[in-house]
């Protein structure tokens, strides 16, 4: 959790592991490399307080506090993200309603992706039905999670629940 609040020299520890699947202890005239093929899951807020971004509560730093929040982490360390997940709902149960502001959030993510020339996937969770999967697409996510709008109405309304999110989806 909050991935920028550990130390610089733990988070780049991390960098080797995560290039060559393994990772090098060293002690006095010892040396031993043991397998490390692992994947590394973190989760930050945009900015130290949070609030970046956020409709509700400003931040009292912005933009700057989180410019300098992302900061803490390596370039070299961000180039290995291969998924970036926003939610749009505050996590906890299924059947929530969708934050709209969290779209501002996907449409900035997508410029910065965009603009490494990396693939990186964006994904949504949370509140997304008929209603608000077209949105998220549109704002710029290329995958979405809709766990109570594809499974209402049981097992025989999947496929048509999953074509209802995104008209022109293929099931």
């Amino acid at each position: 959790d909050e991935l920028p609040e550990f130390s610089r020299q733990a988070l780049e520890a991390l960098r080797q592991p995560l290039e060559n699947g393994d990772v090098t202890i060293s002690r006095a005239a010892v040396q031993t490399t043991y397998p490390a093929r692992f994947q590394l899951v973190a989760a930050l807020n945009p900015c130290r307080c949070g609030y970046l971004g956020d409709p509700s509560q400003a931040c009292s730093r912005a933009p700057g506090c989180g410019r300098d929040y992302l900061a803490k982490i390596s370039g070299p360390l961000m180039d290995r993200i291969d998924l970036i997940l926003v939610m749009s709902v505050n996590p906890g149960f299924g059947g929530q309603t969708f934050i709209d502001s969290q779209l501002r959030k996907v449409e900035q993510l997508r410029r910065m992706i965009d603009s490494t020339g990396r693939d990186i996937i964006l994904e949504i969770d949370g509140g997304l039905n008929p209603e608000t999967a077209p949105k998220a697409i549109a704002a710029g996510v290329s995958a979405i999670v809709a766990g109570s709008a594809v499974f209402k109405g049981g097992g025989s309304a999947y496929a048509d629940n999953i074509r209802s999110l995104r008209p022109n989806l293929k099931v």
